[in-house]
């Protein structure tokens, strides 16, 4: 499909609402995904670190689009969302807005690590909401790697729980953080840490999920990434 990439500063509200209400909303069930609200405000709002590049078909219909949180503190780059509308998906249009929101992220922050999110396909089912087996798939193919972590999202809405069993993975990193298949993980616990406070607006030292995420990330002071291959077999 012959589509472009705009900035949300470049189209129009109306095209982001429907980014949400025809593209989000229908890949992302509600514990993964912030109010329709929260992204508008946060996309609209210069002063936000929240960036968002949007695919227009040639009638200037919206077909997916990418969502990425800037952690400044930590300079780590979350990629929160990548998703294509229904009916389209497999067409190149995701593998498009990665690769190149990617490289417009990377000159515009400097970002010390840029990561992504996935359920792990071992445990979740394919759904009317996406397929995490072509999801890691595709991150496979952009040369992502997983990190060995107990990872988690955190509770995005007071009343719903955090989303388990999800893959944390690399899809870049500045090279003074990337060595010989490892990053530092000084900056990925800073990154984790933030994350917790921006969603849950507190760390709870005694809860068991965060022990256990922190104690992998501290045994070593650098990670080791994995292929994704050996949990596509």
């Amino acid at each position: 499909m012959d589509i472009r990439l705009c900035n949300a500063c470049e189209i129009e509200d109306a095209q982001l609402a429907a980014l949400y209400d025809r593209v989000l909303a229908w890949s992302f069930p509600r514990p993964e995904l912030i109010t329709r609200a929260e992204f508008l405000d946060a996309a609209t709002d210069p002063d936000s670190d929240t960036h968002v590049l949007v695919a227009l078909d040639p009638a200037d219909e919206v077909v997916g689009g990418i969502v990425g949180e800037w952690f400044a503190e930590c300079r780590v780059l979350l990629v929160s969302y990548v998703a294509v509308a229904p009916g389209l998906r497999g067409d190149g249009i995701g593998r498009r807005l990665i690769t190149e929101s990617l490289a417009q992220w990377w000159s515009l922050l400097e970002p010390l690590l840029i990561l992504g999110e996935v359920e792990d396909p071992r445990i979740h089912p394919a759904t009317e909401y996406g397929d995490p087996v072509a999801r890691l798939r595709l991150y496979d193919r952009l040369g992502a790697l997983i990190l060995p972590l107990p990872y988690f999202q955190p509770a995005i809405h007071e009343d719903s729980d955090r989303v388990r069993d999800l893959f944390l993975m690399v899809f870049a990193a500045d090279a003074s953080y990337w060595s010989s298949g490892n990053v530092e993980a000084s900056v990925v616990l800073s990154f984790l840490e933030q994350n917790l406070l921006a969603c849950e607006g507190h760390i709870n030292p005694n809860d068991e999920e965060i022990r256990a995420l922190r104690a992998a990330v501290d045994r070593t002071g650098r990670i080791p990434m994995l292929d994704p291959q050996q949990y596509l077999a």
